[in-house]
């Protein structure tokens, strides 16, 4: 996972009402691993050829999308989706337009009816966040 509460909450309601980015605190490994935004600025920034950047099992933070400027220039996108009751996010990639399409499904048959088709999400120059 990479999207989430910017800093480490101090309380459980922070998970949900927090600002929400690229974190910029480990989860796992606490001082002996990177956050998602040294791994970011360490590694995935590096690439030229980096476009996207997915991620899951967040389970608070449902779905989350950013975009940061890499150190070529080219912007590289983040997606966070989560899984489970919710169903899950499937997204589609349109290289010559740098567009991206999200739709939202879900397994279960009673809950189909709740599926949508969500607008593109056209490559901002920004490092803006935007919750889908």
């Amino acid at each position: 996972m990479s999207l989430g509460p910017l800093h480490k909450p101090t309380r459980g309601e922070g998970y949900f009402t927090d600002p929400k980015g690229l974190m910029q605190w480990a989860k796992r490994h606490e001082e002996h691993g990177n956050s998602p935004q040294e791994t970011s600025d360490k590694c995935f920034s590096k690439h030229a050829n980096l476009r996207a950047v997915f991620s899951g099992d967040q389970s608070r933070t449902q779905s989350a999308y950013a975009a940061k400027q890499g150190d070529w220039g080219n912007i590289v996108h983040y997606f966070m989706s989560d899984y489970g009751a919710n169903g899950l996010r499937v997204y589609r990639f349109f290289p010559i337009q740098i567009a991206w399409t999200r739709s939202h499904t879900t397994p279960y048959p009673a809950r189909c009816a709740t599926a949508r088709r969500s607008p593109p999400i056209v490559a901002a120059t920004s490092s803006a966040f935007i919750s889908p």
